[in-house]
């Protein structure tokens, strides 16, 4: 899940600051279970209905993304159409390995304009704290530090909720917390939810929260190596992990994943890039019964990472 801009008016600037970054180990008290296995898949392929203009007015899809050359592209597409903006050089240089809104948003210094964090992991391990800036500067960028030691994670998404962000790291799915202070952002806890059984997912993507059974729930929605989609909850309580198959192929060639969730009503949209084309899909209800709709072909030319 993603945080992206309607149709703005104004170019964004960026500035890259040091958010004295460094992967926390986690406690072996924190590790939970494996993950367990999803259930059968809902058989049929998805529905295909006709464009981007049925989607529900509660909905958009996120095409944010970071390209390899290191640009920062923002976007959506909601039922009027899909549109992109560039908003300048982040100086990260790629593709990088994730790249994911990190919930946070200040009412910042630069005149006066808000600004909003993410995290981007680069090719070398370096974890970026990127602030995009309201301004009509474009382009005003600072390397002046990076988290070291992030190599092994290979897909971030934010859940949804201030400061919560889920990571695939190696064979685990591990939940970070993050905190906010005058010099940018900072890791302030780390959680293994599943410490084996996620080796084979190549990409996570928060659908945001939801409530299940009466419990409040994180939702994530995973691809495999194998070409599997499949929906994981995470109890916010009690961080208990359960898994739904909603499709067992189909899903091998897409690279890169976003999920947004529209309203309680119209569900959670899912943007998957296959072979540098964005295509758009919507679960109605997030009810893990895999009645996936297909919206096809947003555009092409996507390169480098999605923002998750």
């Amino acid at each position: 899940m993603s945080r992206f801009h309607r149709r703005p008016a104004r170019i964004a600037g960026i500035v890259v600051l040091s958010a004295a970054l460094a992967a926390l180990a986690p406690s072996a008290s924190s590790v939970a279970s494996p993950v367990p296995a999803p259930p059968a898949s809902v058989a049929s392929a998805p529905a295909r209905v006709g464009g981007w203009s049925t989607l529900p007015a509660a909905c958009v899809g996120g095409i944010s993304h970071i390209r390899t050359d290191g640009e920062l592209r923002m976007g959506g597409v909601d039922a009027s159409g899909p549109w992109l903006t560039p908003f300048g050089d982040t100086g990260l240089r790629g593709p990088t390995a994730a790249w994911t809104y990190s919930g946070f948003q200040y009412d910042g210094s630069s005149g006066g304009d808000p600004f909003s964090d993410y995290l981007a992991i680069g090719a070398d391990g370096l974890l970026w704290d990127v602030m995009v800036t309201d301004t009509s500067a474009a382009g005003n960028e600072q390397l002046l530090g990076a988290g070291a030691g992030w190599g092994s994670v290979r897909s971030l998404t934010w859940a949804g909720r201030t400061t919560i962000v889920y990571g695939l790291r190696g064979n685990a799915l591990v939940r970070y917390g993050f905190g906010a202070n005058s010099s940018g952002i900072y890791v302030s806890s780390s959680r293994v939810i599943a410490s084996s059984g996620w080796g084979g997912v190549r990409k996570i993507a928060s659908g945001g929260t939801a409530t299940v059974g009466g419990r409040a729930v994180d939702t994530l929605y995973v691809i495999t190596t194998a070409g599997a989609l499949n929906l994981y909850t995470v109890d916010r309580a009690t961080n208990v992990l359960r898994g739904y198959s909603l499709r067992t192929t189909g899903w091998q060639n897409v690279t890169e994943l976003n999920a947004e969730r529209c309203d309680a009503n119209a569900g959670v949209t899912l943007v998957g890039v296959m072979n540098g084309s964005a295509y758009l899909y919507r679960d109605p209800v997030s009810d893990a019964k895999g009645d996936i709709i297909s919206y096809g072909l947003i555009t092409k030319g996507m390169s480098g990472v999605l923002i998750s």
